[in-house]
């Protein structure tokens, strides 16, 4: 009896194995793929991977923008305060230096100086000094590469790239898109030349009172 039912039990076991290996296995043959089967990867070029984001170009607000303009405004060159000495001290003795006169507005008859400091480097510097007293930064025109104090753009920089750090331009003078600092209490446009999408010259200017 004990044998019959062994006997019985085996030959269930082996039909259901019969039948769970032919549910697998299709009429041709072929293994058919597993449910969990991992998917092919994707070739990277495949016209189906999606292009990556835009890091370089980041959205910013208007006000993040404003604060990005008005920050390197005010430090990509230096400060109102700089004198003849400070310019030599950075960028050695000039190769030219032109001095021309000018009448103080304030004080009749006295008569000031404009020193203009070129470089073959890229940059014109111009001092104005007043006779008896202080220097000051008049402007700095830039078109070499390097040096600037804030390098977030540079000469050679593209100005597609300027546009969507800082915003549309506050305006343009003989074509030159200019910006202007919005917190700053004196206006003192940064002027841009553009050749090719690409920035050619920067003309910083300072105020005078």
């Amino acid at each position: 009896m004990k044998t019959l039912v062994l006997s019985g039990v085996l030959a269930c076991g082996l039909a259901m194995l019969v039948l769970a290996s032919s549910a697998c296995v299709p009429e041709n043959g072929e293994e058919s793929p597993q449910a969990d089967e991992a998917p092919a990867p994707v070739e990277s070029g495949s016209a189906t991977v999606p292009e990556p984001p835009d890091q370089d170009r980041p959205i910013r607000s208007p006000e993040q923008q404003a604060t990005l303009r008005d920050d390197w405004l005010t430090t990509a060159f230096f400060p109102p305060t700089t004198g003849i000495d400070d310019v030599e001290a950075a960028f050695g003795p000039p190769q030219a230096r032109t001095t021309t006169p000018l009448p103080n507005d304030y004080v009749a008859g006295q008569i000031d100086t404009v020193v203009v400091m070129e470089y073959d480097h890229g940059v014109s510097v111009s001092i104005y000094k007043v006779t008896g007293g202080r220097e000051f930064l008049f402007q700095a025109e830039v078109t070499g590469p390097g040096l600037l104090r804030n390098d977030l753009f540079d000469v050679g920089s593209s100005w597609a790239d300027v546009v969507v750090a800082f915003g549309v331009p506050q305006g343009r003078t003989d074509g030159d898109p200019y910006y202007q600092c919005g917190r700053c209490d004196v206006e003192e446009p940064v002027f841009f030349s553009i050749v090719d999408d690409l920035i050619a010259g920067i003309l910083i200017t300072y105020y005078l009172d």
